[in-house]
């Protein structure tokens, strides 16, 4: 999540976008709070340091009991726990993989950046949209969409990047582990959600 939050970050401080910076940082933040629910741990133990696999699973088993495995509104009531910005939980709500289609035609501006910068974050680091792309194929086809499903949330995805980097000074090339890791990262590990 501080991933997502440091590429939407970089890419607004460095475009003309129209959006509340904070509230797209703070969605950014908040965005993949249910994702626990979902999780394989044991497929990378590593990433659940330092309180370990037990701890994490016994947090996801409550979860499930609380939220059945509804994620995305596991992530919207966790979110409405910790932020009392309306904006950002409207943000979240509207942002979904599931529905990028949507995001793509008729989405806010702050729910395309968040939406962009989550596609734009893998599970070790930053990756231009089409390695992106075919990560989730290989991860979800053919078990939780079709090829051509893939391929229309692609579609999405890449116009999302047109329509963000039109109004920005940098390229997509320009977001990177190497842009957004170091200073951007613990910059907002000081961000205050409101």
């Amino acid at each position: 999540m501080l991933r997502v939050a440091g590429v939407a970050k970089y890419i607004c401080d460095n475009s003309d976008l129209f959006v509340d910076k904070n509230n797209v940082i703070t969605a950014c933040l908040l965005h993949d709070m249910g994702n626990l629910i979902k999780s394989k741990l044991e497929t990378a133990p590593e990433l659940f340091e330092p309180e370990g696999v037990d701890f994490w699973s016994e947090i996801k088993y409550r979860m499930i009991e609380k939220y059945d495995n509804d994620v995305h509104g596991a992530t919207v009531a966790k979110i409405k726990e910790v932020c009392k910005t309306p904006e950002v939980v409207k943000i979240v709500e509207e942002a979904s993989f599931d529905d990028i289609e949507k995001v793509a035609s008729s989405g806010s501006m702050e729910a395309k950046l968040l939406e962009y910068a989550d596609m734009r974050v893998g599970m070790f680091g930053i990756m231009p949209l089409a390695e992106r792309f075919q990560d989730i194929h290989d991860r979800y086809v053919p078990n939780r969409f079709s090829k051509e499903e893939l391929l229309n949330k692609q579609r999405a995805a890449e116009k999302i990047e047109r329509e963000i980097f039109k109004l920005s000074s940098i390229r997509p090339s320009h977001v990177s582990n190497e842009t957004v890791d170091g200073p951007l990262i613990n910059d907002l590990l000081e961000f205050t959600v409101t």
